[in-house]
């Protein structure tokens, strides 16, 4: 996991960082009244890569990721990549036939 502000960022998830740490207390997710910072999603972000890793998952294990169209969406996103999984969004939409 990324502990400070990275020179050159490896994904995405160290740009949430590098934003919590530029701009912590201006909102990096709006969903109707549901609002987070960047700090508070930085935050979320760690502690879901902290629980991915615990599962027992390795870098560069896929996860799929069957999260709706939610902050928390983003949360484990970015979580994923934090942590050096590779993150695998799936349709929560899609049923058998």
């Amino acid at each position: 996991m990324v502990d400070s502000v990275a020179e050159e960022p490896r994904n995405v998830a160290d740009l949430v960082r590098r934003s919590a740490a530029r701009d912590g207390a201006h909102p990096a997710l709006v969903s109707g009244e549901h609002r987070l910072t960047w700090a508070e999603l930085d935050g979320l972000v760690d502690r879901a890569a902290v629980a991915l890793r615990g599962l027992g998952l390795a870098e560069g294990d896929r996860v799929a990721l069957q999260v709706g169209n939610t902050t928390d969406f983003a949360a484990v996103y970015f979580g994923a990549l934090r942590a050096g999984l590779v993150a695998v969004p799936v349709n929560v939409g899609y049923t058998v036939s």
